[in-house]
């Protein structure tokens, strides 16, 4: 059982150049950019519900759909493929892709998913920094 509140300080430990930002109703997981501006964007989760999970990138104006057991959401000029074999991927929660009930999904596949954001969000954003 995930306990996304721990999931987001490991992956602080984990995910180079990344923090956490809180206001009253949301954390954020964000990215340090080359010149140390912070860019919200990984991943948020609500501080009253703690299941709900959302992940970059938005998805207004985007192609989202189903290819086998990934869920893909597909701009102008980026792709990103969010391996989710159990279809726990929402393609329409709050504007992003996310889930309802992450806190009953492993650590593993939660985890898996906020890396694949940040690696996202670093492509998407010109960051090739890695340590």
């Amino acid at each position: 059982m995930a306990n996304l509140a721990m999931l987001f300080k490991q992956a602080v430990k984990q995910l180079p150049y990344t923090g956490l930002s809180q206001s009253n109703t949301q954390e954020i997981l964000e990215l340090q950019d080359t010149q140390g501006h912070r860019i919200q964007g990984i991943a948020w989760r609500p501080l009253i519900n703690q299941q709900v999970l959302q992940f970059y990138p938005p998805t207004p104006k985007r192609q989202v759909f189903r290819d086998g057991s990934f869920l893909v959401i597909k701009g102008s000029k980026s792709e990103c493929r969010y391996n989710d074999p159990d279809c726990q991927l929402n393609p329409a929660q709050w504007s992003y892709v996310g889930c309802t009930k992450c806190s009953n999904l492993s650590d593993e596949v939660v985890l898996g998913w906020i890396s694949q954001a940040y690696e996202y969000l670093k492509r998407d954003k010109g960051i090739n920094r890695t340590s």
